[in-house]
């Protein structure tokens, strides 16, 4: 199994060669699907479609299964049926095989091109959950990367480990009321009551803030991720001022404060950046909506393949589960478009939706009633 990397899609994206076989299906990670060996006869069927197609180009039946023998070696492999996600990819090239596991399930289809087609991948990298998250509390202060399903503690340099440590060691006995708690095994000081909030006070929290934001911020805007927050409201109230980050969640995640597992935290972050990407999707299509009359949006496939092979899209919408066949001539800068696929043409929306995302857009899927711009399978939204 790989691990689908921006890195990696980037060399994939670029792989040319004469028979690039794509193949996309859902799977199962239980259950009579697993029992019965659906997910297995699905990819044989497959196999048994890419020998016919291969036989009417022109291969000999050796060359054709020496092609496919990975594909036949995954086949009968029973323990690779047991472990599986909701969906599969298998990019398949003579001297090259990747294996992604996919989160949600896609197709059964393939395609076999000159290239591979990674449009349903691009998702996985969109939307890959990728952000910071900074559990703060007055007795104990942690940040952590989350990607992907991990979450990893970051070790930085000065970073203070609790109030004391900034404003004195006396701050806690003539400052707050205070008990102790077990948790994990560990005990914690857990700071309450009024007294924590108080004005006269409120200045030497600030003072820890700020010493925290100051360790963390250069290490924060090298990637300039979202920063998460577990801590209270009032904690993060002070927080804000002292912060300079521009990138720092809104709200706080879990307010307790003292986030006993971090399992709840990451599923919380996760949804709240599904929502964030809901609404950056509507903010694209909005803008999309606007420009419409303008030279900033197209619906032709001629002039949105030139701008994303360019580097002109800002944003790419897609009819979803449906494609468009054609070929791009770059040096007369033309797009001719084919009824169906064949051996001399290839997907322009894949070519479309690779381009834009490699060089910096955002690609989005959605049925053709629901596009920005109702009944074109492709809208545009140029940055010039």
């Amino acid at each position: 199994m790989n691990a689908l990397t921006t890195d990696l899609f980037r060399q994939l994206a670029e792989i040319h060669e004469g028979r690039c076989l794509s193949i996309y299906m859902p799977t199962h990670r239980a259950g009579q699907e697993v029992l019965r060996r659906q997910d297995h006869l699905v990819l044989k069927n497959v196999q048994k479609e890419v020998a016919k197609v291969l036989e009417s180009r022109g291969y000999d039946r050796v060359s054709i299964a020496d092609f496919l023998l990975p594909i036949k070696i995954m086949i009968e492999d029973l323990d690779f049926w047991k472990y599986r996600s909701e969906g599969l990819a298998i990019l398949l090239a003579p001297g090259q095989k990747y294996v992604f596991d996919l989160p949600k399930p896609v197709g059964p289809f393939h395609v076999l091109a000159h290239e591979y087609y990674l449009r349903p991948l691009i998702p996985m990298l969109e939307n890959q959950p990728h952000y910071h998250f900074l559990s703060l509390q007055l007795h104990q202060v942690k940040l952590y990367e989350g990607k992907g399903s991990t979450l990893s503690e970051v070790s930085i340099p000065h970073l203070p480990q609790q109030m004391e440590e900034v404003v004195g060691v006396d701050f806690e006995e003539s400052s707050l009321s205070f008990h102790r708690q077990k948790m994990g095994g560990n005990s914690y000081t857990v700071y309450h009551g009024k007294g924590e909030w108080q004005e006269d006070h409120k200045s030497e929290i600030l003072a820890f803030c700020r010493s925290i934001d100051d360790a963390i911020l250069s290490f924060l805007e090298q990637d300039g991720l979202p920063l998460f927050m577990a801590t209270t409201p009032e904690l993060f109230s002070i927080y804000k001022e002292a912060n300079h980050y521009r990138n720092l969640y809104p709200e706080p995640i879990n307010r307790d404060g003292l986030p006993s597992s971090l399992a709840p935290v990451r599923q919380e972050i996760e949804r709240a950046l599904k929502v964030d990407l809901t609404r950056k999707m509507a903010k694209k299509a909005g803008l999309i909506r606007q420009f419409q009359s303008t030279d900033r949006v197209s619906t032709s496939w001629n002039e949105l393949v030139q701008g994303a092979v360019s580097g002109r899209v800002e944003a790419l919408f897609l009819e979803a589960d449906r494609e468009t066949w054609g070929v791009f001539e770059k040096s007369k800068g033309e797009v001719r478009i084919h009824a169906e696929s064949n051996l001399g043409n290839t997907s322009l929306m894949n070519l479309a939706a690779i381009q834009v995302f490699l060089q910096g857009g955002e690609v989005f899927e959605a049925p053709l009633n629901e596009m920005p711009l109702p009944g074109y399978q492709a809208n545009a939204l140029f940055r010039y």
